[in-house]
């Protein structure tokens, strides 16, 4: 499904240094029609999360002349009148399963790289992704998933890709768990759906990475990520503070000049409250990991951030 997506207008095809074209770093709907756009922050191994999203009735208001009020997102997608976009980082539950990498180190220190503790971990981040990729061929034009910083399954150090480790060597224990219990070729497969995944997105109202632009990035860098490693890495590792300032909006201006308050929304970073402001205002982090909170950008009227972050559950 990702691979198809080179064919549509919507995803502009990259021509790598190696001349094989694939689907492009961006997803640009601005010529598309302007829908309701529910952006969903890093999931991290939330598979309950991520179905309360998807079960989660979207308030009337967000559609046109109030049809369809108690409809679910999902349902709503099947019908093509909403988008939904994830922000990234399907696998590690971070500080939420701490305790957890903890005790699955203890077993990997003694060459037991599949332990009920790691075996628990790697159940919800692959039935999170599971679900990720049914939604993509359900849904393929309504549905998106950006690549994230943990979207390195091989835990890589190359291409604007970075090895991982928060609490444990939480990124070689994912590896050596697929490798020993899948083997490689499937290894191989889920790194290639990665390599696919877009890194950027513009909409008629706004637009999204997992991380804030390092630096403004022009339409044919982002289109040409794949085999841009800098812009990889600029998409998905821009730590707070780490932006050139002003970028997010030289971005805007260049892609969305005629948007009335236009944002920039992006993870990665979390956030204590509902949400974070940065760059005067443009850009609008909303990960908080301890909260299931959605942003929902409206069609026809500017984002608030006070009135259009919803909670969609609460963690259990």
């Amino acid at each position: 499904m990702l691979e198809s997506e080179s064919v549509l207008p919507y995803r502009p095809v990259c021509t790598s240094a190696a001349g094989n074209a694939v689907p492009g770093g961006l997803l640009d709907f601005r010529k598309e029609e302007a829908l309701p756009l529910v952006i969903v922050p890093d999931l991290h191994a939330r598979a309950d999360f991520f179905c309360a999203v998807l079960n989660y009735p979207l308030p009337a208001e967000y559609l046109r002349d109030n049809c369809g009020s108690g409809k679910t997102v999902s349902a709503l997608l099947a019908e093509k009148r909403i988008y939904l976009l994830c922000l990234g980082d399907g696998f590690h539950s971070e500080q939420r399963g701490q305790l957890r990498w903890i005790e699955a180190f203890g077993d990997y220190c003694q060459g037991i790289i599949d332990g009920s503790a790691m075996t628990a971990e790697m159940t919800e981040g692959l039935d999170l992704m599971r679900m990720v990729m049914q939604c993509k061929c359900r849904y393929p034009a309504q549905f998106h998933f950006l690549k994230g910083n943990h979207e390195n399954i091989l835990n890589a150090e190359r291409d604007g890709d970075h090895a991982f480790g928060k609490f444990v060597c939480e990124g070689q224990m994912v590896y050596d768990f697929m490798r020993g219990r899948y083997g490689v070729n499937l290894l191989r497969q889920y790194a290639y759906f990665e390599h696919l995944l877009p890194l950027c997105a513009v909409f008629p109202q706004c637009m999204a990475s997992h991380a804030e632009p390092r630096r403004a990035y022009s339409r044919q860098e982002l289109i040409d990520a794949p085999a841009r490693g800098d812009v990889v890495e600029g998409l998905t590792w821009t730590a707070n503070n780490e932006a050139l300032f002003g970028s997010v909006r030289s971005m805007l201006r260049d892609f969305l000049p005629d948007a009335d308050g236009a944002r920039y929304f992006g993870g990665h970073r979390p956030v204590r409250e509902r949400y974070a402001l940065r760059d005067e205002g443009a850009f609008i982090q909303i990960h908080n990991p301890d909260a299931w909170r959605v942003a929902v950008v409206p069609a026809d009227r500017p984002f608030d951030e006070n009135r259009d972050i919803l909670d969609v559950g609460y963690r259990q």
